[in-house]
C-alpha cells in the first residue's frame, strides 16, 4: 500500500526572496600547530622561538575575540509573517537558513488520522498540493520510509520542476501528534526528465497536532532550491502563494473526501507504532 504514513520525509525553503542561492563560504585553510609539524620544522633546521609562539598566541586571542563579537552582533533567525488570510498564516524565515524557507499554519476541522489519510493518498495529491502535476511512490523501504517522485508545474518562462524525496512519518496517537518529514535525495529510481529541472535541494515537513476533539493544527514548512535561473516573481510565489494555496486546498480536500478514508484511518491506527519524534527546531508557532 503506497503511503506517506509508511514513509520517511523532509522539505524546507531558502531564507531570502532572491531566486539565486549564494555559493557556500570558501574553506579556510589553517596551518597545523600539531607537535608533528613543529618537530618537522625543527628537524629541517627552522627552530621555533618562544617569542614567536607568544606572538602567535596573542594574535589568536585577538582573532578569537573579534570573531566572538561578530557572532554576537549577528541577528538571530526569526519568522516574519508575510500573509494572513482565511485562517492561514504564511511566514518566512529571516536569517539562519541556507535557502529560502517558508512556513504555513492553519487549524482544520478534522481529526488527525483523517488528515493523515488525505496526505497519504498519492494518486489524489495533485488535487490539493499547489502546482503539483504528479506524485507517486517509487519505493517503499523495509524501515518504513518511502521514496516519492513529485512533478511541479512551472510558471512561464520557468520550466517544470521535479524532485525525488525520501519521506518518513512519526506518529504519537496518545499525544495527538504526527510529523511527516521530507527531503530531496539522489536516486536512480527516477532519471532526469528532459525539459524538467531537478530541484537540487528540498527539505520540509507536515506537523499535525490535535488542539481539541475534531480540530487539528497543520504546519507546512519547506526549504528548497529551485535550481536553474528563476525570476524574482517565481521565487516570491514559492515563498507566499505555494504554502497558502496548499493549505487552503487541503482544507477543501478534507471536506470533499470526508467519509472516504475510514478503512485507511483504521489501518494507520493499527499498523503504525506510536513513537513520538520532536519537531525540527523552529517549528513552533
Amino acid at each position: 500500500m503506497t503511503s506517506w504514513w509508511m514513509a520517511t520525509a523532509r522539505l524546507v525553503p531558502p531564507s531570502s526572496r532572491s531566486p539565486f542561492v549564494p555559493p557556500g563560504w570558501p574553506r579556510r585553510w589553517r596551518r597545523s600547530s600539531s607537535p608533528e609539524r613543529r618537530d618537522r620544522g625543527s628537524a629541517a633546521g627552522h627552530p621555533v622561538y618562544p617569542g614567536a609562539m607568544k606572538h602567535s598566541l596573542l594574535i589568536g586571542l585577538v582573532v578569537s575575540t573579534l570573531a566572538a563579537l561578530a557572532l554576537a552582533e549577528e541577528p538571530s533567525a526569526s519568522w516574519e509573517p508575510i500573509r494572513q488570510d482565511q485562517g492561514i498564516t504564511v511566514s518566512r524565515l529571516n536569517g539562519g537558513a541556507e535557502r529560502p524557507t517558508f512556513r504555513g499554519t492553519v487549524v482544520l476541522e478534522a481529526e488527525l488520522l483523517e488528515l493523515l489519510a488525505v496526505l497519504n493518498d498519492d494518486a489524489r495529491r495533485p488535487e490539493w498540493m499547489s502546482r503539483c502535476l504528479e506524485s507517486r511512490v517509487l519505493e517503499e523501504r523495509p524501515d518504513g520510509s518511502s521514496v516519492v517522485y513529485t512533478l511541479t508545474e512551472g510558471s512561464w518562462p520557468v520550466s517544470d520542476r521535479d524532485a525525488v524525496t525520501e519521506t518518513r512519518l512519526d506518529l504519537d496517537l496518545e499525544r495527538g501528534r504526527a510529523l511527516i518529514e521530507l527531503r530531496a535525495i539522489e536516486s536512480d529510481l527516477m532519471p532526469p526528465v528532459r525539459g524538467t529541472v531537478r530541484m537540487p535541494q528540498m527539505e520540509g515537513h507536515y506537523l499535525l497536532e490535535t488542539v481539541s476533539p475534531g480540530r487539528t493544527r497543520v504546519e507546512y514548512q519547506l526549504s528548497l532550491e529551485l535550481g536553474g535561473r528563476v525570476p524574482g516573481f517565481v521565487a516570491s510565489f514559492v515563498e507566499e502563494e505555494m504554502p497558502f494555496d496548499t493549505l487552503r486546498a487541503l482544507r477543501k480536500q478534507v471536506l470533499e473526501t470526508r467519509g472516504q478514508y475510514a478503512t485507511k484511518m483504521e489501518t494507520i491506527r493499527l499498523r503504525l507504532p506510536s513513537v513520538a519524534t520532536p519537531p525540527p527546531e523552529g517549528s513552533g508557532s
